[in-house]
Formats: structure tokens, C-alpha cells, sequence
């Protein structure tokens, strides 16, 4: 792994999207402590919500949209390892609601500092594969049991259920491959590089300096 000790981000960064160009190199959404930990205790691969993010009075917008980008992802790596090693069926709808709320986020301050479009695209792509997988969990834990309640064990129940656990099985291994994979990597190599340098792309008011540096209570009003 490539470990940031100390000085600016930037150049750790650059030579962790240098080295994946050139090897498959692969996100760890786990340390090596935890990953160990987890060989022993089950569960560690359960679904973990969102943490209460306290943000103060006299931040700035800057700190404030960190804050927040950096809570939301802190959310989606909690589950991320759940997905990857079949975890709880509820890691692939926690990972979701957190990448839901990431991109909600990025639509919030979208006025003062827009988004790469690349790394939208990217958040979106790895959205819809969560959320096919979701989707069929919501099926067979919903759709069906109400069915069953109101007509009870119908011919042909049995071979829909072996075809909604052939879903289930199919969408969930999608949506493992689609977080372990290179663009996904490379989709958080580009986030945090983005989220590091506080001089790209702040438009809104003409002084970029004036933007960052206003209150993040004054923005959430207007």
C-alpha cells in the first residue's frame, strides 16, 4: 500500500494514479488490522450506517463541503469490505444511501465549486450497479413475503423464487466486481485529489478566496 506520512497530498496521489496506470493496483477499503480482525469476528462485515457529523457554527464552506464529501466516503467504505466479501445484504444498501448522499452533496455546493464531470459519471456508474443489486434485495424481502400473504403458495412460486436468488446472486457479484475495479479506484484517486486541492475549480463569487472563505451558515441560508 501507498501510505501519505506527511507534506501535501498531491504528490502521493499522482503517483498512485501513475502506478495504476501501469499495474492493477486495487483500492483497500480496509486496513491490514481490520481485514485480520475480520477472519475472526463476523461481524465486521456488517452493515454500518452514516456517523453523526458535527459541523460548527464558524466553519467555512471549504471545510464545511470537505466535511461533508469526507463523511459521505468515510460511509461508503465502511460497507464497501460487506460487499466485496459478501457481507450483510444491508452493506450494499448502506454503500448506496452513502453514495446517494455524497452526490447530493456535490449537487449542494455544484454554485460555488462544480463537480469534474468524470468523476460524476463515475459515482452515478457505481450507483446504478449497487442499486440493481438493491433493488432485487427489495423484491425478495418485500415483493414477494406481500404476495405470499395474500394468495398464499401459488403454482409457480418455487421457480420465481429460484429465479429472484438467481438475480440476487448475479447483481450482488456485479456489484462486488463494479467496487473492486480499476475505474472505481480510480474514481477515488480523482475524488480525493479533487477534494486536496483547494484551488481547483471554485467559481462563484469572482474571487475564489471570497468563496471558500464564507461562512458555511451564510451559504446554507441562501
Amino acid at each position: 500500500g501507498i501510505v501519505h506520512r506527511s507534506g501535501a497530498p498531491d504528490a502521493c496521489l499522482e503517483f498512485a494514479l501513475a502506478m495504476q496506470r501501469d499495474f492493477k493496483l486495487h483500492l483497500a477499503y480496509r486496513s491490514q488490522s481490520n481485514a485480520g480482525y475480520a477472519l475472526c469476528d463476523p461481524k465486521q462485515l456488517r452493515a454500518v450506517n452514516a456517523k453523526h457529523l458535527i459541523l460548527h457554527a464558524d466553519s467555512r464552506v471549504e471545510q464545511g463541503m470537505e466535511g461533508i464529501c469526507r463523511s459521505c466516503m468515510q460511509h461508503i467504505f465502511d460497507n464497501a469490505a460487506g460487499v466485496l466479501t459478501g457481507g450483510e445484504m444491508e452493506c450494499v444498501h448502506q454503500m448506496r444511501v452513502g453514495l446517494r448522499r455524497l452526490r447530493s452533496a456535490l449537487d449542494i455546493f455544484e454554485p460555488l465549486r462544480p463537480c469534474p464531470e468524470k468523476i460524476r459519471s463515475d459515482l452515478a456508474w457505481l450507483s446504478s450497479r449497487l442499486g440493481d443489486a438493491r433493488d432485487w434485495d427489495v423484491f425478495d424481502a418485500s415483493a414477494i413475503p406481500a404476495f405470499v400473504e395474500r394468495a398464499g403458495e401459488v403454482v409457480g412460486l418455487a421457480a420465481l423464487r429460484k429465479q429472484v436468488w438467481r438475480g440476487i446472486n448475479r447483481t450482488h457479484r456485479q456489484a462486488a466486481v463494479a467496487v473492486d475495479s480499476l475505474r472505481s479506484t480510480r474514481l477515488w484517486l480523482h475524488l480525493e485529489q479533487w477534494l486536496s486541492d483547494a484551488n481547483d475549480g471554485w467559481t462563484i463569487p469572482e474571487s475564489s478566496e471570497e468563496a471558500r472563505s464564507m461562512l458555511l451558515i451564510d451559504f446554507a441560508e441562501q
